[in-house]
């Protein structure tokens, strides 16, 4: 049965077993050993049980990798560096802000809605004709 166990560790991604196949045979090794001092039904739950999780994991890491090689561009430019900069302000701000939107959503959304009203109310005061001091006095 273990036998079986890891043979299925070659679900997972050639660069996935350099880096971790030891470490992970090992376990399922240990794993099993435990579970067979625990008796025959033990071995075997056991056996499905890792199968499932070695087959799901295998499949997971093909599909979506996490250890993923790190590819670093040849030569930086100073563009680069000022974009991923930007960047890295501009999701912060935008994390920022909508923990503060989840925190208080009324304050974040009369914050967001006063500004326009008093654009428009200054406008619409602007274009009225101006009062003429002269226009209704008879003196």
């Amino acid at each position: 049965m273990s036998v079986f166990l890891l043979f299925l560790t070659r679900l997972f991604p050639a660069a996935f077993r350099e880096r971790f196949g030891a470490e992970l045979r090992a376990h399922i090794v240990e794993e099993y050993a435990a579970a067979r001092t625990r008796g025959v039904l033990a071995a075997l739950g056991h056996t499905i049980a890792t199968s499932f999780d070695l087959i799901r994991a295998g499949l997971a890491e093909r599909l979506a990798p996490a250890l993923v090689p790190q590819r670093t561009p040849a030569t930086p430019t100073a563009e680069d560096f000022d974009m991923r900069l930007a960047l890295g302000e501009w999701t912060r701000d935008v994390k920022h802000a909508m923990r503060t939107v989840r925190r208080a959503p009324g304050f974040a959304t009369i914050s967001v809605a006063i500004p326009p009203c008093s654009r428009t109310h200054r406008r619409a005061r602007s274009t009225r004709a101006p009062i003429s001091s002269a226009s209704g006095s008879a003196g």
